[in-house]
């Protein structure tokens, strides 16, 4: 990854891109301008600074300073998750299957007992 930009740079861009002014930003922030104006002249901002300015532009300005996400957990994560409702599906269609056959064999049961009552038995 190349040089970052300095934060103050990136805010300044986005500002323009998204037609704020200083004295908006300030407004939105109840502050005054001359603080905005420090603040787009510093490099050095603090996390509630980066957070408080980033919900006002409606941008994670974090996310210009990490790295590409590594994907690779999620997949795999993702895959497992497959499988594993795969086989519970497999599992539901085997416990349908077999309720299947316990009522066939009940059903056939109550047939054998009414014949066996037919003929005399208990």
């Amino acid at each position: 990854m190349g040089e970052l930009p300095p934060i103050n740079n990136v805010v300044k861009v986005l500002m323009k891109q998204k037609r704020i002014t200083q004295k908006q930003m300030a407004r939105a922030l109840g502050c005054v301008p001359s603080s905005i104006s420090h603040l787009l002249k510093s490099t050095d901002w603090k996390i509630s600074e980066l957070l408080t300015v980033g919900t006002k532009l409606n941008e994670n300005l974090l996310s210009h300073y990490l790295p590409p996400a590594d994907n690779t957990a999620l997949t795999e994560l993702q895959d497992h998750l497959d499988k594993s409702q795969q086989q519970l599906a497999e599992s539901r269609l085997a416990a349908q299957q077999q309720a299947a056959e316990i009522n066939i064999l009940n059903a056939r049961l109550e047939s054998l007992k009414e014949a066996l009552s037919l003929i005399g038995g208990k």
